[in-house]
């Protein structure tokens, strides 16, 4: 039996949905909970791209998206410049790192997530908002 969250993810392979007209930054102390983490993870994974497509669709979607994308702790609206994933993956074009995130599907973390990674968490997060967002709604449960 598949959980909601793996039939959210088919579901979301199979129709495209409406970007959100406003999305939401989590805090990083959301972002870097083990089970926050590791559904981010496991819903990267199950998209079974390479991690070069992956950085690349990322970059699509975050760069055109039309919407608002604001803070939860203010409030306040936050622009992407336009070197934010190289910046926050810190200029590694193979994004190796994605590959060791996805593994995390399979073996979570023992430790909670360094804070050195939330802007690496905070754009993959807000892909997954604005592309599937019936998959993100569960990253918090």
């Amino acid at each position: 039996m598949k959980c909601d969250c793996c039939t959210a993810i088919l579901l979301a392979k199979l129709t495209t949905e409406r970007p959100p007209e406003k999305v939401w930054v989590e805090p990083t102390s959301v972002l870097t909970t083990k089970s926050y983490f590791c559904r981010m993870a496991l819903a990267t994974s199950n998209l079974n791209m390479s991690r070069r497509a992956f950085a690349d669709d990322l970059a699509l979607v975050l760069y055109n998206y039309s919407g608002e994308i604001r803070l939860r702790t203010t409030g306040e609206r936050v622009w992407l410049h336009d070197q934010a994933v190289d910046n926050a993956f810190g200029d590694d074009g193979s994004f190796r790192w994605l590959s060791a995130f996805m593994a995390c599907a399979a073996e979570p973390p023992k430790r909670r997530p360094q804070d050195r990674i939330a802007a690496r968490l905070d754009l993959i997060d807000l892909y997954f908002k604005i592309k599937h967002p019936s998959i993100a709604r569960h990253f918090g449960r």
